[in-house]
């Protein structure tokens, strides 16, 4: 038998507790609306809508069709009398006019339009089964305290005049539909409302006192979804008998025609693709099936936010951290499938937000509580190794603290090293205490930037740092990760020059930074009393190495072949040279990193160094060393002084590899 212990109880009663409250803020039903939009357009039932309900749509086709005969859009109103006539004639019980009539008919070289208001008023008059639209319109504080009724002529001769205001959510989507309005002191019935009543329904839920009612949407619109479709030119251009399976249907006309623009955000169709009309027509049924989207009663919440949390403490209990998670993400994911199940058989839409957030919030609330509770031995790592660790390291060994050892890990990552060009120089003219506070202010600048993207700062080498990207958390791009830190220096260096104290601009702009990628061993190195938690290796010395060789090029930036082999085409790079460092035979072809792809800088001389490069490569030093002279820039400058020697020198076997003596 599983017991719960007294603890447990008083933390799952908070937690349900305190989501209840939460869940009942504005910005929570928002989230929780968005669910249940996903249920609506991913588990639709267009077999659930009312079968008589017909949206005549005034479609494209009826638009060319009438423009072919001579009748160009906006259609005069006697084409609307006509229409009531057929339908009528037709049985229907009920014709919603989702049309505006504002204003009076305009004038046409083959019509009179006091004639044809004239007209479609007769027909209003005659018709006990037509609907027409009135617009509520708000003041400042949202209040409904004017009306915009249809065409006086119109609006004394229609028996039925609902108000046709769709209030979108803060989001902006229609969710929901009001039965009727507050207006000057009365209720103000909707035009759905009043087409109810034009069928022939008494019910009279226009003196409902619940107003708003959330909207059940059946499934996707248009005329291959839920409701039946046909276009208004079959209503005018048919006889009777072809029309006669409209009898008892209510009719719903609008507009769908893409000219039109009567297209609206809902949960089925969020992109403005919602035909206006159609949401009467969801609206009629819902109201004729009585079948509006009512929210779970709050007993029932309690008892799913209770059995959630519950589960979430027994799921925790299991020794395994992995599979406590797993089982708890079962649990959750279990949740949501019933949910999803429940809601197509039933419509009952359970809630989905309040669940998670509850089960999500016991975890946190029990792991916090073990987090006060955890072993000293933890506590104990995490009080050592804040000295001399970074915060992600910690993090790890605190959760296995068996990672304490004397030994590391092999891996691939990343490693940059910086250094000050002429610093012993620079600092026999300033006082210690100036010189310190200068290197403190340069040093966090780097230190940023290394954190900002990601990298472990390794240690302070004097005057420069040394940092690893893709340690101790394993990160692919390490390698883009060192060069983007590397740029970001370059692009501070440049804003430094005009505006920044001497010695700063100092620092920064004689800054060289040296990047290489490779295999080393990474971890905990030093002895019982005092660990850091660094890297070593050939690939870790090159780094080093490489920073150094900076000062033989007249460059900022240098990096390593596999570094230049990782980075993507945002990165400008240029072959510099193949080399050999001191204490390594194997040629290491080496790359100044210049800068972004994006940036707008010619970069056209690039390719003229590469070809005084291939052509320096094969032995050609006389053409090598002209196109390198036509290059401003210091590496140019370099490489063509070494085709002079090397003019004179005439090397046996050149390989076209230049070595370095000296680090």
């Amino acid at each position: 038998m599983v017991e719960v212990s007294l603890k447990e109880i008083l933390l799952a009663l908070i937690v349900v507790s305190v989501i209840v409250i939460v869940s009942r803020a504005p910005s929570f039903q928002r989230i929780e609306d968005l669910t249940l939009d996903v249920r609506f357009e991913q588990l639709p039932r267009p077999d659930l809508a009312d079968t008589n309900i017909v949206v005549v749509a005034i479609d494209n086709r009826t638009l060319d069709l009438f423009a072919e005969n001579g009748l160009n859009w906006p259609w005069s109103r006697d084409t609307y009398a006509y229409a009531i006539r057929q339908l009528e004639a037709a049985g229907v019980n009920a014709i919603l006019f989702d049309l505006l009539f504002f204003d009076a008919d305009i004038e046409r070289f083959e019509t009179d339009s006091k004639l044809t208001d004239l007209q479609f008023s007769r027909a209003l008059a005659a018709s006990e089964r037509s609907v027409i639209a009135a617009e509520l319109i708000p003041d400042a504080q949202g209040d409904f305290n004017q009306i915009r009724l249809p065409l006086p002529l119109f609006a004394d001769s229609a028996n039925h005049i609902g108000a046709t205001n769709l209030i979108p959510d803060a989001g902006g989507v229609i969710r929901r539909t009001h039965l009727w309005h507050p207006f000057n002191g009365e209720r103000y019935p909707s035009i759905a409302v009043q087409t109810r009543i034009a069928a022939g329904d008494n019910r009279q839920l226009h003196l409902s006192d619940e107003p708003m009612r959330r909207i059940h949407w059946y499934g996707p619109p248009g005329p291959n979804g839920t409701f039946r479709y046909i276009p208004f030119s079959a209503v005018m251009f048919a006889s009777i008998d072809s029309i006669a399976f409209l009898r008892g249907k209510t009719v719903v006309i609008g507009a769908y025609a893409s000219g039109l623009l009567d297209f609206k955000p809902t949960p089925m169709s969020k992109g403005n693709a919602y035909p206006g009309m159609e949401i009467w027509a969801t609206v009629l049924s819902n109201l004729a099936k009585q079948d509006f989207i009512r929210p779970v009663p709050i007993w029932a919440e309690l008892f799913i936010l209770v059995l959630m949390v519950t589960g979430t403490i027994l799921f925790f209990r299991i020794p395994s951290v992995t599979a406590s998670i797993i089982g708890i993400l079962l649990l959750i994911a279990g949740y949501l499938m019933i949910a999803a199940w429940i809601w197509h058989e039933w419509r009952v839409p359970l809630p989905m937000v309040s669940p998670i957030i509850a089960s999500m919030v016991a975890y946190g609330a029990i792991a916090a509580a073990s987090y006060l509770t955890e072993t000293k031995a933890k506590r104990d790592i995490r009080a050592v190794f804040t000295r001399y660790l970074h915060p992600d390291v910690i993090e790890s060994l605190v959760r296995n603290p068996e990672r304490v050892t004397f030994g590391g890990d092999m891996v691939n990552a990343t490693i940059l090293f910086t250094d000050i060009a002429n610093f012993t120089t620079y600092s026999e003219t300033k006082t210690a205490d100036v010189l310190i506070q200068e290197l403190n202010v340069y040093l966090s600048d780097l230190t940023e930037m290394v954190l900002d993207e990601g990298g472990l700062l390794d240690k302070f080498t004097g005057d420069g740092i040394m940092a690893l990207f893709g340690v101790p958390i394993v990160k692919g791009n390490h390698a883009e990760m060192a060069c983007r830190m590397a740029l970001r220096h370059v692009a501070l260096r440049n804003q430094l020059l005009d505006s920044d104290p001497p010695s700063k601009v100092f620092f920064h702009r004689h800054t060289r930074i040296g990047i290489n990628t490779g295999d080393i061993i990474a971890g905990n190195i030093g002895s019982a009393r005092r660990m850091d938690y660094t890297a070593i290796g050939d690939d870790v010395n090159l780094a080093a190495r490489l920073e150094g060789v900076n000062k033989v090029y007249g460059t900022h930036i240098i990096i390593g072949e596999n570094t230049r082999a990782l980075l993507g085409d945002d990165f400008i790079v240029r072959e510099l040279d193949s080399i050999t460092v001191k204490g390594k035979s194997r040629p290491l072809r080496i790359f100044e990193l210049v800068g972004w792809n994006v940036d707008l800088v010619d970069y056209s001389g690039i390719k003229s160094y590469e070809e005084a490069l291939h052509l320096y490569r094969l032995g050609d030093f006389a053409k090598a060393k002209a196109l390198f002279r036509d290059l401003p820039d210091p590496a140019s400058a370099v490489m063509a002084e070494r085709c002079e020697h090397l003019l004179t020198a005439h090397p046996i076997d050149w390989d076209g590899v230049y070595n370095l003596t000296h680090k």
